[in-house]
């Protein structure tokens, strides 16, 4: 079983990824088969998951991610974060709460299944 501190520096770790858009980054957390499941989008193995993201990260897009909380027992996880996207030639921005579960494998992550919501008004 994973420790918990390892589990979390994961999970930061992709948060730094996504926010670079460092698609190398966040294909080597994944295991060989892990599988990366986001609305609309499934994808499973490093090939097919470096392939989906590269999509994502040609998008002009500053992201900005803040970690609500992180739930954590055993190799699995359970993350909320608020996700933000502003196109920096329009200033347009969206902003998502995300629910995110993760499970893990030999140190990396076999399963990261995604809850988009963008829809709910922010909390006060």
């Amino acid at each position: 079983m994973m420790h918990p501190e390892a589990i979390r520096s994961i999970i930061k770790q992709a948060k730094a990824a996504w926010i670079a858009k460092d698609v190398e980054a966040l294909v080597a957390l994944f295991t060989d088969h892990g599988e990366l499941i986001v609305p609309g989008h499934y994808w499973q193995g490093h090939q097919e998951i470096r392939q989906g993201l590269e999509q994502f990260a040609q998008d002009d897009l500053a992201i900005q991610i803040e970690i609500k909380r992180i739930l954590i027992a055993g190799n699995q996880a359970i993350v909320e974060w608020t996700w933000k996207q502003t196109n920096p030639q329009t200033g347009e921005q969206s902003r998502a709460e995300d629910a995110i579960v993760i499970d893990f494998q030999a140190k990396k992550i076999s399963r990261w299944r995604e809850y988009i919501d963008p829809k709910t008004p922010q909390e006060g």
